[in-house]
């Protein structure tokens, strides 16, 4: 290959990473590596511009020769370089070698990088994979989601997903605008259910249900779903207590000795891994919780029976003494509420009836909020808050306070 730095002198500057026209010259017979050659200017990634040149026996051997040239030396300047004609399936690549990134700082947890990797795997990379980022547009990316046969939550997601790997692209330069962020918001055609918690009737009859039930006896249920009632934590957090995460004994707050459990991790299935006890959802998560007295005593009942690691969970696998999946659990329990007649009781269920006795008992949102290890109050309120109900006590007050006035006394 012979290169010359060339000078613009005026003329507007290549992209990095192009060249410009190719033209051959004839250079008459007897030149020993060829009688044509092909020449043009590539912009290199420092901002320089060379001339490169490769010669053949005809016309089209030299072209193909200077093509071929041109295509190893962009690939020696990074092979993650992109350009309009890049394909997408080469971003998408970027992208989970970001995740990954992501995942090993503690950015991002395995369980989301699993979700991403699962739409982008299955649906994004099958339909768009192939496309030029050139071809890429709104009008492309709004058919893609048309098409998709699932749910407005998970359209959400992948909508998600495409406008951070277009990103990369936008980037790199290798194209102008993210075409992702100019989608139409993606609405829910259902109509969305007010959060539901369980009244304290169908709290007594629930449980009441779950002792006589053998099955649910055996699968430990009635004291999972106590515990979870009594703290208002995950599924996934409440098979992940360690018995050293409990502290019966109380720790001091104002004076008194208070009997806590400290959520410090969460149950989640990882691609590769199995299932893996990790740190917890978010930092807010990470939290100290005071037992109410009828938590307290199911723990002290049963831990001489079950083991004596502190290790060890507090609700172990059946027969083993490790982790109990949650999906085994769930399975578990779509069965007893079935029996139970409670089919719309889901464990998340657990979480906002504990939510809304604590507001009915007077707690602030904020208390609330610090409870369920939430990061943002908006969500207790809005979603893990019962709603709805008949509140006899307000017609009470308002007509104390309006009563008299109306009456005209």
């Amino acid at each position: 290959m012979s290169s010359g730095r060339l000078q613009t002198h005026g003329r507007s500057a290549l992209p990095v990473g192009t060249h410009g026209l190719i033209w051959v010259v004839d250079l008459g017979p007897g030149k020993p590596k060829g009688r044509y050659e092909a020449i043009c200017n590539y912009r290199d990634s420092d901002g320089s511009t060379s001339r490169v040149s490769r010669r053949g026996r005809s016309k089209t051997e030299a072209r193909t020769r200077l093509q071929e040239a041109l295509r190893q030396r962009s690939s020696s300047r990074g092979s993650s370089a992109l350009a309009p004609s890049s394909k997408y399936s080469k971003l998408l690549t970027l992208y989970l070698a970001q995740l990954d990134a992501q995942v090993e700082t503690g950015q991002l947890s395995p369980t989301t990088r699993g979700t991403y990797q699962h739409w982008l795997t299955k649906y994004i990379a099958p339909r768009l994979g192939q496309l030029r980022l050139q071809e890429i547009n709104v009008a492309v990316l709004e058919n893609f989601l048309a098409e998709l046969a699932v749910g407005a939550s998970s359209k959400r997601t992948v909508r998600a997903v495409l406008r951070a790997t277009l990103q990369i692209g936008l980037r790199h330069q290798a194209i102008s605008t993210n075409p992702a962020r100019e989608l139409e918001r993606i609405r829910s055609t259902s109509a969305k259910r007010p959060p539901r918690a369980l009244t304290a009737d169908e709290r007594a009859d629930l449980l009441a249900k779950l002792r006589t039930d053998p099955y649910a006896r055996r699968c430990d249920l009635p004291a999972l779903v106590t515990f979870m009632l009594g703290t208002g934590v995950r599924i996934g957090e409440a098979l992940a207590v360690r018995w050293c995460d409990l502290d019966l004994g109380g720790m001091v707050i104002g004076g008194a000795r208070v009997p806590v459990v400290r959520i410090t991790g969460n149950l989640v299935w990882v691609r590769g891994q199995g299932l893996v006890r990790r740190s917890g959802k978010t930092q807010a998560a990470m939290r100290t919780i005071a037992l109410p007295r009828f938590v307290i005593d199911i723990l002290s009942e049963r831990r001489p029976r079950w083991t004596t690691n502190d290790e060890g969970p507090v609700f172990p696998a059946e027969k083993v003494d490790g982790w109990r999946w949650p999906s085994n659990v769930q399975r578990a329990w779509r069965g007893a509420r079935k029996r139970a007649r409670y089919e719309w009781v889901t464990p998340h269920v657990f979480r906002k009836t504990a939510s809304t006795a604590l507001e009915e008992m007077g707690l602030t949102v904020r208390q609330r909020g610090d409870v369920l290890g939430h990061a943002n109050l908006t969500t207790t309120q809005d979603v893990y808050t019962h709603r709805g109900d008949v509140h006899p006590a307000a017609a009470v007050a308002l007509d104390t306070a309006f009563g008299a006035a109306v009456a005209g006394r």
